[in-house]
Order: C-alpha cells, then structure tokens, then sequence
C-alpha cells in the first residue's frame, strides 16, 4: 500500500544528513563525553540483558505446558480440532 505521508527529500536524504550529523557531533566532542557514552551504553547493555534473561518467558521451564490445538480428519473426512499438551 502507498504510504499517505512522504517526507520532502525522499527516503535517502535525510538519515544521510542525520548520519552525517551524528559523525561531525561524536568528532567534536570531548574525549570524556565519548568515554562517558560507551559506559553508560554498556551499562544498559548489561541492565537490557540481564533483566531479559531473568524475565522471559520463551524458556522458563517452570511454565505449565500449554494446549495447542491440531487439525486432524476423523474417518468420514471431517476435520475436527482436539487440544494437544505440548511437551
């Protein structure tokens, strides 16, 4: 589908020009700044992952199994659907 709202300057021009003003901001800035920003991004790196892996839910193992259901055809061709344990 068409998108209703188009930016002047095209889908190429401006992240180019942000980029490249994101560059001549990191070059003119303090070395302490610099230092400062990759301990603090690692900081939240850390926080981002630990908090992830504590509380998610893809690969808790004290989950009860859920149901799923499955199509399956019974002997006069119908489809019917019955609840599977997943294990």
């Amino acid at each position: 589908a068409p998108r209703k709202f188009k930016i002047p300057g095209g889908p190429y021009f401006v992240p180019i020009v942000g980029s490249l003003f994101d560059i001549v901001l990191l070059a003119s800035a303090h070395k302490a700044a610099i230092e400062r920003l990759f301990i603090w991004m690692a900081i939240g790196l850390v926080i981002y992952f630990v908090y992830g892996r504590r509380n998610s839910t893809a690969n808790n193992k004290n989950e009860p199994k859920v149901e799923k259901r499955e199509a399956i055809k019974n002997s006069e061709g119908v489809i019917e659907m019955i609840n599977v344990v997943d294990k």
